[in-house]
């Protein structure tokens, strides 16, 4: 196979023949390398052999290298199969840990906002409709019109966690968050804390997700969300129940401040002691009388 010394003209005017499918010309300066000529296109290659085999792999095209940057190429090349590396399989793995590497960029680049809605629609099946639009609710973003009036809607619990990637969500971006919500809107709060625990949960089953959201993200509950629930409880009225005594029968729990809840003396002298009253047709159970 001839050789020429490879020059800037010499490359520029090197072309493919019309009627022929591809040609090559080698350069005499560096073993190994050469030009392969193609229906529109021009490319440095490498030709080399390992165990026996002929090995050919494209460097580049001849509009973005220049000559001493492929000729620098062949000889790591060459380098490579001196050392019993196959160059081909070494650029399949170059190629494949960059596409890794940038699909891990992506996946680690993943926000709350884009898997909360994949969160919904993997579950929607199985939720009720008011358990999902609690879900629509808190990841509302606010700011369009409402169906009904000129008003504009009001931005879900969330919204100000939806471009969070999820290796942000820590523990403390979280405690914060809750904390600032919960001043204005604790049940609310509480709610959405739930359900972002949740959802922080099924991420860690996805293989596509697994790993990015800290582990101790949802941890911020022992110290926030429990005082945000207890001020939900505040000022829900308390409960107070009266007591009907039947003879014999207590029918249910009596209130702190009710006659019933006071010992009585059975003692004559005090009125108290309890008496069956009859009347026509027989003997029927009488209330206590205050």
């Amino acid at each position: 196979m001839a050789r020429v010394n490879f020059t800037a003209g010499r490359v520029r005017d090197f072309s493919c023949p019309p009627d022929t499918k591809q040609i090559f010309m080698w350069d005499a300066g560096v073993p190994g390398l050469g030009l392969r000529a193609m229906a529109g296109s021009v490319s440095y290659i490498f030709q080399g052999r390992i165990a026996g085999s002929t090995v050919r792999t494209t460097i580049g095209d001849t509009r973005t290298w220049d000559i001493d940057g492929a000729r620098q190429r062949a000889c790591e090349l060459q380098k490579l199969i001196d050392d019993g590396k196959d160059p081909r399989v070494e650029k399949a793995a170059a190629i494949a840990s960059a596409e890794a590497a940038r699909v891990e960029t992506e996946r680690r680049q993943s926000t709350l906002g884009e898997v909360w809605p994949d969160y919904i629609k993997a579950h929607r099946q199985r939720w009720s409709d008011r358990h999902t639009k609690d879900h629509e609710k808190v990841a509302r973003r606010g700011g369009e019109p409402r169906q009904h009036g000129s008003k504009l809607t009001v931005p879900g619990v969330l919204a100000s966690l939806l471009d969070t990637p999820l290796p942000a969500l820590t523990a403390e971006v979280i405690a914060q968050w809750l904390k600032r919500e919960a001043q204005a809107r604790s049940t609310q709060a509480a709610l959405a804390f739930r359900l972002l625990r949740a959802c922080l949960n099924w991420c860690g089953e996805q293989p596509q997700l697994v790993g990015l959201a800290p582990e101790a993200a949802c941890k911020a509950r022992t110290r926030t969300t429990g005082s945000a629930e207890k001020a939900c409880e505040s000022r829900l009225p308390a409960t107070r129940t009266t007591r009907t005594v039947v003879l014999g029968t207590d029918r249910s729990t009596p209130r702190a401040d009710s006659w019933q809840s006071k010992p009585y003396c059975r003692s004559r002298a005090h009125g108290n002691a309890p008496r069956a009253s009859t009347s026509t047709g027989g003997a029927k159970n009488s209330r206590y009388v205050h």
